[in-house]
C-alpha cells in the first residue's frame, strides 16, 4: 500500500513538472520572435522531455484500446495483445523523446515530423 502511494505521488510530481516545463517554454517562446531558432529549440526540448516522461503510459493506452476493439480473441487475449502493442509504442515514444533531446539543437531537425500525437498529454 505504501509503494502505491509513493508511485502515485511520483507520477503526480512528474506530471506537474512537465506542465511547468511546458508552460515555461511557452512563456519564453512568446518573448522571443515567432519562428526563431530558440523558440523551436524550446518546443523541441519540451516535446522530447514530455515524450520520455509519459512513454510508460503507452502500455495503459494499448490495453485500453485493445479492450474496446471488436476483434475475436480468446478471454484475456485482447489485454495481452494490448500490453505488447503498448509496450512497443513505449519504446517508440521513448526513442522519439531521446531524439528530440539529442538532436533538437540541429536547425533542420526541428522541422522533422514527430509522433502522432506529439505527446500524450
Amino acid at each position: 500500500m505504501n509503494k502505491q502511494k509513493t508511485l502515485l505521488v511520483l507520477l503526480v510530481l512528474v506530471f506537474l513538472s512537465s506542465m511547468i516545463c511546458s508552460s515555461a517554454a511557452a512563456a519564453e517562446a512568446k518573448v522571443k520572435t515567432e519562428g526563431s531558432y530558440f523558440s523551436h529549440l524550446n518546443q523541441t526540448y519540451a516535446r522530447g522531455l514530455k515524450n520520455i516522461i509519459v512513454s510508460p503510459a503507452e502500455i495503459y493506452v494499448g490495453v485500453r484500446d485493445a479492450k474496446d476493439a471488436e476483434n475475436k480473441c480468446p478471454a484475456g487475449g485482447k489485454y495481452v495483445m494490448g500490453f505488447f502493442k503498448g509496450f512497443g509504442k513505449t519504446f517508440v515514444r521513448l526513442a522519439s523523446g531521446l531524439c528530440d533531446l539529442v538532436g533538437g539543437w540541429l536547425p533542420n531537425y526541428q522541422q522533422w515530423p514527430s509522433l502522432q500525437p506529439e505527446t500524450l498529454f
